[in-house]
């Protein structure tokens, strides 16, 4: 799929200018406890990958129909969202967020 997928991790939040145009893109992934950054943003997931420790319920309801809950401990949200990415055949993607 030729979509051009962001995943935002739940690191230090994106600031510099290129990734900051990346999040342009329709189809941002969201770990878990970075959509609420993301909201806080004003931008939309496409879809939020997680445990949902960390998203804010109010989010988990605004978006309870792209919340992919994934209970699996031996993998971070990260890894979750890359595996979600893989099954659902999104290969264009950039990883925003996964410092701090």
């Amino acid at each position: 799929n030729k979509k051009a997928i962001v995943i935002l991790a739940n690191g230090s939040y994106p600031s510099h200018q290129i990734p900051l145009e990346l999040q342009s893109s329709n189809y941002i992934v969201c770990c878990d406890g970075a959509v609420n950054q993301l909201v806080s943003n004003n931008l939309e997931p496409y879809a939020i990958i997680g445990d949902f420790d960390s998203a804010h319920n109010q989010i988990q309801n605004k978006y309870k129909d792209r919340c992919y809950k994934i209970l699996n401990q031996n993998r971070n949200d990260l890894q979750k969202a890359l595996d979600w990415c893989n099954k659902n055949k999104l290969d264009n993607i950039t990883i925003l967020g996964s410092t701090g």
